[in-house]
Order: structure tokens, then C-alpha cells, then sequence
């Protein structure tokens, strides 16, 4: 009776097994139907250069499996509001939407290739990317438990982001890549780029009078740049503007406009019936333009141009100028965005001599100083001059040995003044620098040598070059890019007289009778010579 028994229990273990596993059978089956709902999360990314970021599509998340990761330079996005609606297939052939691009007018979606269907606002009608810190947003958004099914998916415009990506159609449950399966958890990957722009010096930042500063601005190109349909291209505008300070004299003749695929890249000049310039200054595209930067892919556009600095960076705060540029875009959409650039900042330095009485310290005026780049140029008298205020590109501007205008330009001197006894050079270069491939400016200072070509009344001349060496230490905006020197002078040596009029009196009687001794001595000689 036990054994049979324990025969049943097997028979009904074996039994449960194999109802078991027509069970899973049954399950793995209906895998090839979608579950009844699914989960759709919207990661949003800004990036300059959405053409870089190849982000999956599959329904995966980036970074996962074969996924690419996203990357690096791409910038989650909070506060990008999405519109889901459920699609309706075509009640007659039960047709879903063909690819893009896709349009939303009331309830009627038309596909790319012009079929048309309904649409409804979906369970969850719309979502707004959120979560993470305010430093570092996670840039998601998700609707859970959406019914099986088509959704059209529309972002919604924003101050945040050049113009909302396209609307795009997906499938919840998706299909996975296999095509034998699917994805609960759906997650997209809709790309926006940010407007960017960037100005940068390229020649030293440290500058003198009268010398060439040159500038690059590097500024994103949407790519709604150029619409093929002329109601939105018509909206569209795309400008870059420098509103220079006064203290650089634009060179209007050396601006060029040059398009580039990558922002690294090597540029390709654009020609100028492309754009306009106008201002101080601003580089408008117009509307051949932006189809020429459409057409040929670019990415970014450069303004290298060239200032002069003039005499007005000496009257600003701390002898520093600084400059913005900033980008304008309009899109298709008829809603203006603009970006500013962080300031470039540009400035000129100075050497302040203070004469002084060595032994009272009194300040002494009238002492003329001039200046040299070299000791060997102090020490032959070759010194910087000025040009004139004239000159056509570079009034005032100070110039050096080797300068094409040295020649015809003017001695630089600067005399100590009364009651300071100061004597400035104004308007120099404290270094030279080149910028590395990081945009670090790699700094060489220099130093000058000052000659006192003058001294003051009763005072003497100083016996050799006083020399100033500006350092990063010495040279800073706190100071005004100032080195301040005190030189020191002595009354003038005067030869004394030795004795009264007596004895000069007797000094000349002197002389006197020695001039007659010498005569009768010669008168003497030519005597006895006749007599022999």
C-alpha cells in the first residue's frame, strides 16, 4: 500500500511537470504578441554638434549591449516638456505612419509621404524632463503604462534650446533588435543643439599702441539653418555681432568668413556676396548664404578679423578693454535665440619713473627719459618712437627699430613732471605669447631699458640704462599692469678754485717769465753759431 502510494506521488509530480512546462511552452509563445503596456523614458541631450552624437535608436539605453555610451561634451536637459498622442491606424488597411518628416494639424498626423491618420492625446498627454541636481540634471522624463500601441511624440519649444527636435513616431512595446521580442521599457534619445559661441584672441593679449590685435569667433550653425519649404526659410535669420570697444579701431578690409564641418577643422573661406557686414561690427547671413552653409554641411562658422589698439585703452580701468561677441538665430519657427560669448580681455602696461634728490628725496622735474626694447639698442642710442597722430592706421602708435615707419616717426620722451617728478611710458607690451592647442597663452615677459637723455638743472646725467623687467608678480590687473621705479639723482660736481687773484696773478707772471727765459735761450743759441 506504501509503495503504491509513493508511485501515485511520482506519477502526479511527473504530471505537474509536464503541465508545467506546456505551460512555459504557452508563455514563451505569446512573447511574439507585445505586452499590454509599456514604459516610454525621454533622455534630453544638448549638444553643439548633434551630427557627433550617435546615440541608439534601437529602444535600448545608450551605453548598453552594442549601444554607444552617450557622450561626453553632451549636456542633460531639464525642463523640455513632450506632447505624447496615441495613433490610430488607418481603419481600412490598418496601415501605422511611414517615415518622417512628421506633421501635426489638430488631431490629423501626415507622414512624409503624405497619409494621413488620427491621433488622440495620449493617456499621459505629456512629460517634462526632470531629476538629478541643478549642476548636473539627469535630463529624463517617462510615461508609465501607456497602452500598447503607435505614439507621435512633439516637443514642445523652449527658450533652452535652438529649436525642439523633430517629432518623431515610436512604438510601445518596441520590437527588440533580435525582431524576436520586445521592450517594455523604451527609451528614446531626441537630440537638441544648443546656439554656442566663442571669441578668442590670436596674437598675445598683452598689446601696445598702435598695435595689431586679432581676433577669431567660432559660432555654431544650427542645423535649421535653410528650410526647403519657403514660408520657414523665410522666418529664418542667422547673425554674428562684436560690438568692439573704442579703444580697437576695426580693420573692416581683414574680416573673413570662413565655414568649418568640425570646430577644429580647417576652415573654407566663404565669399562675401554671402553675407552682410555692418556695425562694429555684425556678419548677417543672407538667405543664399545660409543655404551655402546648409548644402555643404557645415557646422561652424569663423570671423577672424583684425583691430588696432589705440590710445583709449589708456583711459580705461586698469588699462584693460574686454569684448563679447554674440550669436542671433531665428528659426523656422519665427522664435529668436541668442548665446554671448565669455569676454576676451585685452590690455597695455606702463612704467612710472619717479626722479627724486638722492639726499632729500625732493621729486625733481625736467628730466627727459627715453626708452629702448634691448640693452645693445640703450646703450647706441636706438630707442622706441611714436608715430604721428596723423598716421592713416596707427596714430600715436609706438614703433621700434625695424618698424617700416620708424624712420618717419617721432622721438618718444618722457620728461618728470613738477611737484611728482613722475615720467611714464605708457602704452607697452608687458610679454609676447603664442596660445597652445589647450587655449593656455604660453607668456614670455620682457624688459626695458630706460636712458635719462636730460638731466634736471644742476643735477647730473645717470651713467648708465635703468633697467624694468615686467613679471607676472609686477604686472597684474590689480596694478594696472604698472611697474613704478624711483631713480635718484646728485647734485652736479662743480671743480673748485684753489687760491685768491694774487695768486692767479702770480701764476700768469709765471708763465711769463719762463716764455722769455725760453726766448733768450733760443736768441743765445743762434749767437754762438753765427760765430763759429
Amino acid at each position: 500500500m506504501k509503495q503504491k502510494s509513493v508511485k501515485i506521488g511520482v506519477m502526479l509530480v511527473v504530471v505537474l511537470m509536464i503541465l508545467a512546462m506546456f505551460s512555459t511552452v504557452a508563455l514563451a509563445d505569446n512573447t511574439a504578441l507585445p505586452p499590454a503596456t509599456g514604459n516610454l523614458t525621454i533622455h534630453k541631450y544638448i549638444m553643439d554638434d548633434v551630427s557627433q552624437a550617435a546615440l541608439p535608436n534601437d529602444g535600448n539605453p545608450a551605453g548598453t549591449g552594442t549601444n554607444p555610451a552617450v557622450p561626453a561634451s553632451a549636456k542633460p536637459l531639464n525642463g523640455i516638456t513632450f506632447n505624447l498622442y496615441k495613433i490610430t491606424p488607418n481603419p481600412a488597411t490598418g496601415a501605422l505612419p511611414g517615415e518622417g518628416p512628421y506633421t501635426l494639424s489638430g488631431t490629423t498626423l501626415t507622414d512624409g509621404a503624405g497619409a494621413s491618420f488620427t491621433v488622440a492625446a495620449a493617456a499621459t498627454p505629456s512629460i517634462t524632463t526632470a531629476g538629478g541636481t541643478l549642476e548636473n540634471p539627469a535630463g529624463e522624463a517617462t510615461a508609465s503604462n501607456l497602452p500598447q500601441g503607435y505614439y507621435l511624440v512633439v516637443e514642445q519649444t523652449s527658450a533652452l534650446v535652438a529649436s525642439p527636435a523633430d517629432p518623431f513616431v515610436v512604438a510601445v512595446p518596441m520590437t527588440n533588435p533580435n525582431g524576436e521580442g520586445w521592450i517594455q521599457n523604451v527609451h528614446v534619445y531626441p537630440k537638441n543643439e544648443d546656439i554656442s559661441v566663442e571669441k578668442k584672441p590670436t596674437t598675445t593679449t598683452s598689446v601696445a599702441i598702435g598695435s595689431t590685435m586679432s581676433f577669431e569667433i567660432i559660432s555654431s550653425i544650427p542645423t535649421g539653418i535653410y528650410s526647403t519649404i519657403p514660408t520657414e526659410d523665410a522666418k529664418i535669420k542667422y547673425s554674428v555681432t562684436d560690438t568692439l570697444d573704442s579703444a580697437l579701431t576695426l580693420n573692416a578690409a581683414s574680416i573673413k568668413v570662413y565655414g568649418l564641418t568640425t570646430k577644429t577643422g580647417v576652415g573654407v573661406l566663404i565669399p562675401s556676396s554671402n553675407y552682410t557686414v555692418s556695425g562694429s561690427f555684425t556678419v548677417a547671413m543672407n538667405a543664399t548664404g545660409r543655404k551655402l552653409l546648409h548644402d555643404n554641411g557645415y557646422k561652424f562658422l569663423s570671423i577672424k578679423f583684425d583691430t588696432v589698439v589705440n590710445e583709449g585703452i589708456l583711459s580705461k580701468p586698469n588699462q584693460t578693454v574686454e569684448n563679447k561677441a554674440q550669436v542671433d538665430f531665428t528659426n523656422k519657427f519665427g522664435e529668436d535665440k541668442s548665446k554671448e560669448s565669455d569676454p576676451v580681455k585685452v590690455h597695455t602696461a606702463s612704467v612710472d619713473l619717479t626722479k627724486e634728490d638722492a639726499s632729500t628725496a625732493a621729486k625733481l622735474a625736467g628730466a627727459e627719459f627715453q626708452i629702448s626694447s634691448s640693452l645693445a639698442n640703450a646703450q647706441n642710442g636706438v630707442y622706441l618712437k611714436k608715430l604721428p597722430s596723423s598716421h592713416p592706421t596707427r596714430p600715436n602708435g609706438i614703433v621700434d627699430q625695424g618698424d617700416p615707419d620708424y624712420a618717419s616717426a617721432q622721438p618718444w620722451i618722457a620728461t618728470s613732471a613738477v611737484t611728482t617728478g613722475i615720467a611714464s611710458f605708457d602704452g607697452l607690451k608687458d610679454y609676447t605669447s603664442t596660445f597652445l592647442p589647450d587655449g593656455t597663452e604660453n607668456k614670455t615677459y620682457l624688459s626695458y631699458y630706460i636712458v635719462e637723455t636730460k638731466a634736471p638743472t644742476g643735477y647730473n646725467l645717470l651713467d648708465a640704462p635703468i633697467t624694468v623687467t615686467f613679471s607676472e608678480t609686477n604686472s597684474t590687473e590689480t596694478n594696472s599692469y604698472t611697474i613704478a621705479s624711483t631713480v635718484k639723482d646728485t647734485n652736479k660736481f662743480t671743480l673748485p678754485k684753489t687760491g685768491g687773484m694774487g695768486t692767479i696773478l702770480f701764476t700768469v707772471g709765471g708763465i711769463a717769465i719762463i716764455g722769455i727765459a725760453v726766448i733768450l735761450i733760443a736768441t743765445s743759441k743762434k749767437k754762438k753759431q753765427s760765430a763759429k
